[in-house]
């Protein structure tokens, strides 16, 4: 079978060591890259008719169908800030993509949804009903794996009549991410780090005026200036600790902001990726006797300005809490959580709390969590929304089984982010997986 890998800069050795095995098994692995240096990587190990590199001095191309384009490149985190530029890209991208697609008789292919060329990617193979597959971790637990089909991570390939222990597995706790998350925070504030972290800033390897996915040395600084401005306005936001008994006393939603940019707002929830205005909504519709708890996660840090914060503090019964606080604690008290399509819908509905989402999400199955709209919030009181949730049933141990049967072991990552993915008994498992899916899974699906 002929497969394809998208390259993602520095996961791209991590794709690369799995098809060193896969190729061992027969299957036949092409590229496609948008990086000059990923290129020349690839180039030295594979065929150079096994690889297609499209950067943004392609020439220029028909396009082959309708994708959306001005959906895809609004949301992008570098093309943005050329939009015109953006959609040139895209359009001259098309026929080449698909040229490879048809002549190398890709049957599957690999690779992620975050960035504007990776979204085009998968829709010009689904136009051909070609597998465009994401591996991705299902969060809890963390050590495992799916094969997710849409671009929103919320449908999940099911393994054909595969039963496994379910009941063992402890759905509740912490994902080993946050404890990878709290260390890297801890390392960065060394001067090494810094050192390291400026180093990088200046001279990355991946650095490449021709990548889509570069966004220029002047908005690289103005992000990295704007990123520390905002870590430092941070400590001056006033921040609410608060106890366990005023969450057992007191009524409210608890909404968790997402780290942004990020793929999990940017793309799964498009169209809702403006966090003040939902923030702003569901205090709209927050009853006299109901709080609104609002909480940023501890690496997202930077990502937002001081305006932001103070707008939320304006709101009457909005409390901003402190960022340290214990977030499986509020969730355990809370009457709502709502979410983009946040980990921490899923912990709700694992404790048996009513969940939210704005966007679609893999953990709404069997349980009591809804994915709801704009229009909702103006047609529906909170009370409105919170009766039709308890009409769901809810069967978290379905959840469970369900997710258990359809992953798979393993780590699904960058050797930057988690040095464990390219262990030789972590790549074992994903090309079992891969070979488990390219020999069990239909070209529809």
């Amino acid at each position: 079978m002929n497969i394809c890998f998208v390259a993602n800069h520095r996961k791209t050795i991590f794709f690369h060591k799995i098809s060193q095995e896969l190729e061992k098994k027969g299957i036949v692995v092409y590229w496609i890259t948008v990086n000059k240096k990923n290129f020349n990587f690839l180039n030295k190990k594979y065929k150079k008719e096994k690889i297609l590199y499209i950067s943004k001095n392609i020439k220029k191309n028909n396009i082959v169908g309708e994708f959306k384009l001005n959906e895809i490149v609004a949301n992008d985190r570098a093309l943005k800030y050329n939009i015109k530029e953006g959609l040139l890209f895209l359009e001259n991208i098309q026929k080449p993509v698909l040229n490879f697609l048809i002549k190398n008789n890709i049957k599957k292919i690999f690779g992620e949804n975050t960035w504007a060329h990776e979204i085009l990617i998968k829709r010009i193979a689904e136009s051909e009903n070609i597998n465009y597959l994401l591996p991705h971790t299902i969060r809890i637990p963390y050590n495992r794996f799916g094969f997710f089909k849409d671009e929103y991570y919320s449908i999940l390939l099911e393994r054909k009549k595969h039963e496994e222990d379910y009941k063992n597995v402890d759905f509740l706790k912490k994902p080993d991410y946050l404890m990878l998350n709290d260390k890297k925070i801890k390392k960065n504030k060394t001067i090494f780090s810094n050192f390291k972290k400026i180093f990088r800033f200046l001279f990355d390897y991946y650095y490449d005026k021709f990548d889509p996915n570069y966004s220029g040395f002047y908005n690289k600084i103005k992000e990295k200036f704007a990123e520390k401005r905002n870590r430092l306005f941070y400590k001056y936001i006033k921040k609410t600790y608060i106890g366990e008994e005023f969450l057992k006393t007191n009524k409210y939603i608890f909404f968790g902001l997402h780290k942004q940019p990020e793929a999990s707002i940017d793309v799964i929830g498009r169209y809702y990726e403006d966090q003040y205005k939902l923030i702003y909504n569901l205090w709209r519709i927050l009853p006299s006797n109901y709080f609104l708890l609002i909480k940023d996660h501890t690496n997202a840090i930077g990502d937002r300005s001081y305006s932001f914060y103070k707008k939320i503090k304006t709101l009457p019964k909005v409390i901003l809490l402190n960022e340290k606080m214990d977030s499986h604690l509020i969730v355990q008290y809370s009457q709502l959580v709502a979410t983009v399509s946040g980990t921490i819908g899923f912990e709700a509905i694992l404790r048996d709390k009513r969940a939210i989402t704005f966007g679609p999400v893999f953990f709404s199955k069997y349980t009591n969590c809804l994915q709801i709209g704009l229009d909702d919030l103006k047609k529906y009181t909170l009370k409105d929304i919170i009766d039709k949730i308890d009409r769901i049933p809810n069967d978290i141990e379905k959840l469970k089984k369900y997710l258990i049967c359809n992953s798979f072991e393993g780590i699904i990552s960058d050797p930057d982010a988690d040095e464990r993915c390219i262990e030789n008994k972590n790549i074992k498992f994903i090309v079992n997986s891969i070979l488990y899916v390219c020999n069990n899974c239909e070209s529809k699906y």
